[in-house]
């Protein structure tokens, strides 16, 4: 029962960001760039910290801690293919996982070093609920930019409908 939960917000979490690759890919640099009062200043820079957010914690969950983000790499640029992935690769982990890897701890060390021990499930379900509270930050910047695509309903019950 979990393991349908968690697959299920791992094919939600890979549909939305999906249909925000699908609206932005063709969009101005100078839209995806330009510094707007938010968390993270611009649609890249938030786009980019759902990726490293995603990436981050799927490495953690294959017994590798980050010491930086991978945004702050050297010549890092975002990539829709690259976030895209990490999100199918996030959903192929689920589904290669027994049912008892859910109720699982993972022990890792956060960009600072410290050490902490998570539940599996916590986990996941944590990267879920992030991606979609900074996807809504997103869609929220777009409408200050007056951004003239529609912006289709990323909404968890839109994807159960579609499914």
């Amino acid at each position: 029962m979990i393991k349908q939960l968690i697959t299920q917000q791992a094919e939600y979490n890979l549909w939305a960001n999906t249909k925000f690759a699908e609206l932005l890919k063709d969009e101005p640099v100078e839209l995806l760039n330009k510094e707007i009062k938010s968390s993270f200043h611009s649609i890249n820079k938030t786009l980019f910290h759902i990726w490293d957010a995603e990436f981050i914690w799927l490495e953690r969950l294959n017994g590798r801690s980050l010491n930086s983000f991978p945004s702050k790499e050297k010549d890092a640029q975002f990539s829709f293919e690259g976030m895209l992935k990490t999100s199918k690769d996030l959903l192929k982990l689920i589904e290669l996982a027994e049912e008892n890897y859910f109720l699982k701890e993972t022990t890792y060390r956060n960009i600072k070093g410290d050490e902490f021990t998570s539940v599996n499930q916590g986990i996941l379900l944590h990267v879920f609920n992030h991606g979609t509270f900074h996807r809504g930050q997103v869609v929220t910047m777009l409408r200050g930019e007056n951004f003239s695509n529609k912006i289709d309903s990323t909404d968890l019950i839109s994807f159960l409908r579609e499914k």
